[in-house]
């Protein structure tokens, strides 16, 4: 009888030993990827508080523009990285640290030509997204809004300057054959036939 018992008792532990290990989580790689992927966002927005915060971490400018350009790596995360370096830009553009100023000091000079630099490397990264499916209509809408900033905000002292030189880029990007139809249809019915001087540029660089 001991023996019998402890054959049944070796049979439950084996039984319930086999459940348990059916029951164990597996990893999951799309769960890593995912995981990976917010940790990735959380990192880029981090980033980008820290430069809104104080121009001593203007450096993340420069991390960001690296993440956006890994574009065969995660276009999500590159996609990520270029709204964020939108918003930051857009923001140095209207509070005027990419504006030169007469009275400005030797050191705010020099950040303002860095900024400057920094945000033509933004906008190179921004024309290759064009080509890829899953994010050229957010690199289009990223690209004008950026237009836009620079016609309003770059140029101190006058209030609205056409940036002709990007948009020649943005343009002559959009007629690559590369490029999907939609983008381009997207580009004509929401910026074109919208504004006059989309309008007029865009003839204007075509010809």
């Amino acid at each position: 009888m001991p023996g019998a018992v402890a054959d049944a008792a070796l049979k439950r532990k084996r039984k319930g030993g086999l459940q348990a290990a059916k029951k164990r989580p597996r990893s999951n790689s799309n769960e890593s990827s995912s995981s990976d992927g917010e940790d990735e966002q959380s990192k880029i927005l981090l980033l980008e508080n820290g430069i809104l915060e104080s121009r001593k971490n203007y450096n993340n400018i420069t991390t960001l523009i690296e993440i956006s350009r890994k574009q065969d790596d995660s276009v999500e995360t590159a996609v990520v990285a270029a709204v964020s370096l939108c918003r930051v830009f857009i923001r140095l553009l209207a509070s005027g640290n990419l504006s030169k100023k007469k009275d400005a000091s030797e050191k705010d000079k020099t950040i303002m030509r860095w900024l400057r630099e920094r945000l033509g490397e933004y906008k190179g990264s921004l024309l290759p997204l064009l080509k890829r499916d899953e994010a050229a209509l957010t690199a289009l809408t990223l690209s004008m809004r950026i237009l836009k900033a620079e016609a309003e905000h770059l140029h101190s002292g006058a209030e609205y300057t056409f940036p002709t030189a990007f948009f020649a880029e943005i343009v002559s990007a959009l007629v690559q054959p590369e490029v999907d139809d939609n983008v381009r249809e997207e580009f004509m019915e929401k910026f074109v036939n919208e504004h006059d001087d989309i309008r007029f540029y865009t003839f204007k660089s075509v010809r």
